[in-house]
């Protein structure tokens, strides 16, 4: 290689920054046109090097100069950073959030939180709450929420206060949160004050007062909270706070009832139970039929198990055990435990089902054990019929405990029948079987005062 060509080498490796290192390239072109054209061309990519070079020295010997540079290298959101102020930062932020791209409204709010703006720090708390955009963090939360309280942001304090409610990160403290609900609820927060309505009324970190219960219910209604204005139907309803009023309780139940909120199936529940039983209207068991199967066909188990009964007894609607069985079936899934009772009822008795003890029981079982009394009645009617019987051979007692010393608690005759309670016990050397005679007392006998009925196996050690 010749010395031009290392002389190139050397000028365009060896750092030095001044043209005069190098030679001009025009020298190094010869006279043809080719060879102007060439060097026409590479002249002016010398020139764009040469101000490039100038420009990376004025950078390297201006600090302040190259910081600048450097921040417009940054994100969409940091060189937004350099004209806009915090507002519009989370402005921007908060739309980006909205439409779901949450690595953009992250970079945003960071900005506008940095700069402590308030509503920022919320914001950024609620992405940390949720992990949505950032990795799911009560802690940072409740740091950020707490900066946004601090300066006095109703929202801030609002989900300060939820933290406090549940006990996440900190711990639980209605008290507190009752507190943080209260300064939000004061600057109009309708959450807030739907939130301290419901405090209010069951008695949460304050005194219970269904009048102030009411009063924030009708203040977070009053902004269009669906909540509180099913609430305020509840309220009616049962007469809590306000003067009972079933026509007052519709009003509010129809606004809730013809909207999308999560609430809807209740209200359209509550209205069909008013035409179903004639509070404050004619009784209608159709009119019932049509708000049950609204509110059944968005999956509440109450309003399934009402439409299940009238399909039952034919109220309101043709007839059909069939259809009973299929919305009490529903319900019966979500563990209601009267609709677990209806379907025990239906298996007891062969009602569109073939009959069957066995999954009749299992029902009561179910419904009793949510200490649903009819089901606990069924449940006790059904193994009287189906348990082993036995009668007595001698005249003997009833005693409280499986011992000869037992309290006595009953004389039982010769002849008498008794329902084998499945349950037997060795005591004193004899063998003591837990029974129930028909009026109702349950205690033990000795085996050796009764027989099994034939058929019965009987209890036994």
């Amino acid at each position: 290689m010749g010395n031009k060509e290392n002389m190139k080498l050397t000028c365009r490796y060896s750092g030095k920054q001044h043209p005069a290192a190098c030679p001009d390239p025009a020298s190094q072109c010869g006279s043809s046109t080719a060879g102007r054209g060439a060097c026409t061309a590479l002249k002016k990519a010398g020139l764009i090097l040469l101000a490039c070079v100038m420009a990376l020295t004025v950078l390297m010997s201006d600090p302040i100069a190259a910081a600048a540079w450097q921040q417009t290298q940054g994100t969409a959101a940091e060189k937004e950073g350099l004209t806009a102020g915090p507002e519009e930062l989370y402005t921007l932020g908060k739309n980006a959030y909205d439409s779901g791209d949450y690595e953009k409204a992250l970079e945003y709010l960071l900005l506008a939180a940095e700069a402590g703006y308030a509503g920022a720090q919320n914001m950024l708390g609620l992405m940390y709450y949720l992990g949505n955009g950032a990795e799911q963090s009560y802690e940072e939360a409740f740091r950020l929420y707490r900066l946004a309280a601090d300066q006095g942001y109703a929202a801030g304090q609002f989900n300060l206060g939820l933290m406090y409610y549940y006990g996440h990160y900190v711990e639980q403290s209605y008290e507190e949160a009752s507190r943080l609900y209260q300064l939000a609820a004061d600057q109009g927060d309708a959450r807030a004050q739907f939130d301290l309505g419901y405090m209010y009324a069951y008695g949460q970190g304050v005194e219970r007062s269904y009048e102030e219960a009411f009063r924030l219910f009708q203040m977070a209604a009053d902004q269009g909270d669906a909540d509180a204005i099913y609430m305020l139907g509840y309220m009616y309803s049962h007469g809590y706070g306000v003067e009972q009023s079933y026509e007052k309780a519709r009003e509010y139940y129809l606004i809730t009832a013809s909207g999308d909120s999560a609430d809807a199936k209740y209200a359209r529940y509550a209205i069909g139970r008013q035409y179903y039983l004639g509070l404050g209207a004619e009784k209608d068991y159709a009119e019932a039929v049509k708000w049950f199967r609204s509110s059944a066909e968005l999956e509440y188990d109450f309003a399934q198990r009402m439409l299940g009964q009238c399909y039952f007894y034919g109220y309101g609607v043709e007839q059909s055990y069939e259809e009973a069985f299929k919305w009490y079936q529903l319900a019966a899934d979500q563990e209601n435990s009267h609709a677990q009772m209806r379907l025990g009822v239906m298996y007891e008795n062969g009602y569109f089902v073939e009959q069957d003890y066995d999954e009749a029981l299992k029902w009561y079982r179910l419904s009793a054990g949510q200490d649903d009394t009819k089901g606990q009645e069924h449940l006790e009617d059904l193994l009287i019929t189906v348990n082993e019987t036995l009668v007595v051979i001698k005249d003997t007692l009833l005693r409280e405990s499986p011992a000869a010393d037992g309290i006595v608690m009953k004389a039982v005759l010769t002849g008498v029948r008794l329902t084998d309670m499945g349950k037997a016990r060795e005591s004193d050397g004899k063998i003591w079987i837990q029974v129930k005679t028909h009026d109702g007392y349950t205690g033990w006998v000795d085996k050796n005062a009764v027989n099994f009925l034939p058929g019965a196996s009987g209890s036994g050690l």
